[in-house]
């Protein structure tokens, strides 16, 4: 997935990545939903203008932080990243298995 903080923070500032928090953000933000779509698109485009900025300055900052306090954090990163396959195994499964008895219901 991640090989450490420093790719995932490039990758939030990168199409993908801004694509990927868009998508995300906006289909569940109700106050974003109830928007006019032209308020929609101004915010959608101001959000994919500002979070490769916030990333960039992110990374600025990394630089302050002490080397033993960095590797504290990417030990816990790791394990974050280790959840999260986790949990999107479990998903993959669930879907798989509700696939299954859909297809078992039309035999």
């Amino acid at each position: 997935m991640f090989e450490n903080i420093t790719a995932f923070i490039v990758w939030l500032g990168s199409g993908p990545g801004i694509v990927a928090i868009l998508s995300f953000v906006v289909e569940r933000w109700g106050w974003f939903q109830k928007q006019t779509s032209k308020t929609r698109m101004a915010i959608t485009w101001g959000l994919a203008f500002l979070l490769p900025q916030i990333s960039l300055a992110v990374l600025d900052l990394v630089g302050y932080i002490p080397a033993e306090a960095w590797s504290k954090m990417e030990t816990h990163f790791q394990a974050i990243l280790v959840s999260v396959s986790v949990i999107a195994s479990l998903l993959a499964s669930e879907g798989a298995h509700a696939i299954d008895k859909r297809m078992q219901g039309k035999r």
